[in-house]
């Protein structure tokens, strides 16, 4: 798969406490910079575990990279309580972490016919 041509360039904070003095400087409507990434990779460079994830389990629950090839990565944010998601509607939703399971895939799935109150 290609997710990128060409160079990348961005910017990318020196540490974490630089990345959140400048996270905390920002308007928090700005999607494009929130915060400092802890899962090792920046964004930009279009990394699985970066740029997507999967309804398998609630936001928040461990991820799991194990064994390679079979990454399952969960919705997580430096949102207290859930995470905001961005509906195909373009509308967006925040998300309590607490969500019922059947909900939470029941809104990533694409084909079920399922409905989300």
């Amino acid at each position: 798969d290609t997710f990128y041509l060409g160079q990348v360039k961005g910017f990318y904070p020196a540490t974490a406490d630089e990345a959140q003095t400048i996270a905390d400087s920002l308007d928090t409507k700005n999607l494009l910079y929130q915060g400092m990434s802890d899962v090792g990779a920046p964004w930009l460079y279009g990394y699985h575990s970066t740029t997507v994830y999967f309804h398998s389990t609630r936001p928040f629950s461990n991820s799991c990279m194990y064994p390679p090839g079979r990454i399952a990565t969960t919705a997580d944010s430096n949102h207290t309580g859930g995470v905001n998601v961005a509906m195909c509607d373009g509308s967006l939703r925040f998300v309590s972490q607490s969500i019922s399971l059947a909900t939470w895939r029941a809104m990533g799935s694409a084909t079920g016919g399922e409905v989300a109150q």
